[in-house]
């Protein structure tokens, strides 16, 4: 049956993607009636399913049990294969960016010289807590930055904030406690329709809360030295417990370096709202960190009104992205961000510099065996969650994992992907190199049944294992669990009373086994 034009995924607690075969058949279907409802059958063993695409849900004939559907769209084999061939020139092109990078220098931008009266000495602009809520607290308590409350604003005229009277200021330390920190950008005087279009989104946000604070760095205290505000500025952007409010999408130097920033606190899924129209859609801006030569190679292109300002952004972005990257214990998630191989090689030089990474989550993109190749070996080696289900990583891309799996790694989920018992085997031939593994997830896999060989059994730390929805089968009777096994999935496998049969002696051997779920293998009495 060829492929879906469409990509088929169900949810229970996350997306899941369909096999190509069952894909197939829902694709043929919807093509047929888009708002219709018909019964197909679906799954290992094919049960019998009603399916109603005006809700886009499917419903379990047998058990009752109802799922969400939705349907992607795939690339056309031209587009893929033109695809194919701007990586082929990106994975170039990055290549000598990153030995650029590498070898660049570290640069300290140059002190502004607006007072030619008073020598002022340069400030460090991040300290070893950088973008924390005690380094925001800091940049108020040191008159660098003024928060202005939002329930002021939205009773104001919006001409000049530049002197906020006292009652406008927000008072409330800053804590976990505190509703919302909004960083505005593009907020200029000769520009009356963008104090428009933040009253709008200061009226919005304020019909979810009470009240909320803004920094807006027109609003810095005028005592302040110029290199404090800088230091503020960079900080409130890139901090991780603010928002990003963008009022423009035509960016100058400064506001685009103010969006950079913010893409930096990648562990924060609503950080960046990018809006320039009264009726425009508000929607989070979802995109990977830029490593400084490629943030440099795109602020060359811009006009600076003054000619230094360049060397002094350039220098305060390196500055910053060199402290949120390297944070101790950081974590990234770019869940759902719709990244593709182009993105992956991106992703690859950022993880040069993330040496102390923790937790990396690429769930439901389109990643595939390129985009792996180019992301394996940069994995650090402080990895300890890795989480690429639900993306096209291949035979080729997941060999290309098992060569470069970070010795820390603590929990691996593989599952939704396209790699099968080749791509599975190696990687099972290395893993046991990662000695603190407890969780290892790989359902929804086209292992297929005949000859398949699954030893887990070199998997001492194991805990948790799922093979949910592999085609194992009879193939049960080849698969050898972890010793130290505490939770297993082997739903939808189609295991049947043979199945069951060969798998209960093994579960015996499981001291520690304590959750087994086993749902949808069409048991009979003899199995039970």
């Amino acid at each position: 049956m060829g492929a879906s034009r469409g990509l088929w995924e169900w949810q229970d607690a996350t997306w899941h993607r369909l096999n190509s075969k069952d894909a197939s058949i829902l694709e043929a279907a919807y093509l047929q009636d888009p708002e219709g409802a018909c019964p197909l059958s679906l799954g290992p063993h094919e049960c019998c399913y009603e399916v109603d695409f005006s809700v886009m849900q499917q419903r379990n004939r047998a058990s009752g049990k109802i799922r969400n559907l939705r349907r992607k769209a795939r690339p056309t084999a031209e587009r893929q294969e033109e695809l194919e061939g701007q990586l082929k020139e990106a994975v170039e092109k990055a290549e000598s960016v990153a030995k650029e990078a590498a070898s660049a220098q570290a640069f300290l931008p140059p002190l502004p010289q607006e007072r030619s009266e008073q020598s002022l000495q340069r400030e460090p602009l991040v300290e070893a807590e950088f973008g924390s809520l005690a380094a925001l607290q800091r940049s108020i308590s040191s008159g660098a930055v003024v928060l202005l409350r939002g329930s002021w604003l939205a009773r104001r005229e919006l001409k000049d904030l530049r002197e906020a009277p006292p009652e406008a200021c927000w008072r409330g330390p800053l804590d976990l406690d505190t509703p919302k920190l909004v960083a505005v950008s593009g907020l200029q005087e000769d520009q009356p329709e963008r104090f428009e279009l933040l009253k709008r989104l200061v009226d919005l946000q304020l019909q979810q809360l009470d009240d909320f604070a803004l920094f807006l760095d027109t609003t810095c205290a005028p005592e302040a030295s110029e290199w404090a505000k800088l230091g503020a500025m960079v900080e409130w952007f890139a901090s991780p417990f603010t928002t990003t409010w963008s009022l423009t999408r035509s960016f100058a130097p400064w506001t685009w370096l103010q969006r950079c920033l913010a893409q930096l606190a990648s562990n924060s899924r609503e950080k960046l709202l990018e809006v320039s129209d009264l009726d425009e859609r508000l929607d989070w801006a979802h995109s990977l960190p830029l490593v400084p030569p490629a943030f440099d190679v795109i602020l060359s292109e811009m006009h600076f009104q003054r000619p230094k300002d360049f060397e002094i952004i350039k220098g305060l972005y390196k500055e910053a992205f060199e402290r949120v990257l390297g944070a101790r214990d950081e974590w990234m998630d770019f869940s759902g961000f719709g990244l593709d191989d182009f993105h992956a090689v991106q992703l690859a030089e950022v993880l040069l510099h993330s040496q102390s990474l923790v937790k990396l989550v690429l769930a439901e993109n389109q990643i595939s065996d390129l985009g792996m190749q180019a992301l394996a070996p940069q994995l650090p080696a402080s990895l300890k969650l890795l989480d690429l289900s639900q993306n096209s990583v291949g035979d080729l891309g997941v060999s290309a994992l098992a060569k470069h799996l970070p010795p820390r790694l603590q929990q691996l989920c593989l599952s939704s992907n396209t790699f099968g018992a080749e791509g599975l085997e190696t990687l099972l031939r290395r893993l046991p190199s990662c000695l603190d593994l407890t969780s290892l997830r790989l359902a929804r896999l086209p292992l297929g049944r005949a000859g398949l060989s699954l030893d887990l059994g070199q998997l001492r730390s194991v805990a948790r294992l799922s093979l949910a929805e592999v085609q194992l089968g009879q193939g049960v009777a080849a698969l050898h669990l972890p010793p130290q096994l505490e939770e297993l999935q082997l739903d939808e496998n189609c295991l049947g009373d043979p199945g069951l049969i060969a798998l209960a002696p093994k579960l015996a051997t499981c001291n520690t086994l304590r959750s087994l779920s086993l749902n949808e293998n069409a048991f009979a009495d003899a199995g039970n």
